[in-house]
């Protein structure tokens, strides 16, 4: 992080275990230990499956730990990223209903662009942009909270949404 803040690069830590070991308190423990150095953007564990109400408990749980870790600086050293999937406006609203106050210990949205989640045609990046865009928009209308990229994955060869295959 000290690094990335010598080049004047913010650093963006995104959790990610494929949904396997979703660990609040190691969260938290992460938080604390960036929450000196930030300025730093921390985000619950990304394109996590929002159907899964077991799944929605853990990323609360996150979310509370690394906003009492990221606290604990009035100067905000850290922020705290919900990483939901890209266009999952009902998995957000699904989240925030079932707990209520979460939605103010969330600093910001972090989702990937990513063909698998996309509901436009594969091999038209224009589109996938808009689509991003426009949920980016509709997160920053709904919720006050503003959004970052945090990657972008095209796969060549894949299936999405709309059931579109990618050239490979």
């Amino acid at each position: 992080a000290e690094c990335f803040l010598g080049y004047g690069v913010m650093p963006l830590y995104i959790l990610y275990s494929e949904g396997k070991n979703i660990d609040a308190t190691r969260a938290g423990e992460i938080a604390r230990e960036l929450s000196d150095i930030g300025p730093v953007i921390i985000t619950t564990e990304i394109d996590f499956d929002s159907s899964k109400s077991d799944v929605l408990d853990k990323v609360s749980q996150q979310i509370e730990e690394m906003h009492a870790a990221c606290s604990v600086h009035p100067d905000k050293k850290c922020m705290v990223a919900l990483a939901q999937k890209m266009g999952d406006e009902a998995g957000v609203k699904k989240l925030f209903d079932a707990y209520p106050g979460l939605v103010d210990k969330v600093d910001l949205f972090v989702f990937g662009i990513n063909t698998r989640y996309s509901n436009v045609q594969c091999g038209n990046p224009s589109a996938l942009f808009l689509e991003a865009s426009d949920f980016s928009g509709k997160m920053l209308y709904t919720y006050g909270k503003p959004s970052l990229i945090g990657y972008v994955m095209i796969e060549p060869g894949g299936t999405n949404l709309a059931g579109a295959t990618n050239p490979a």
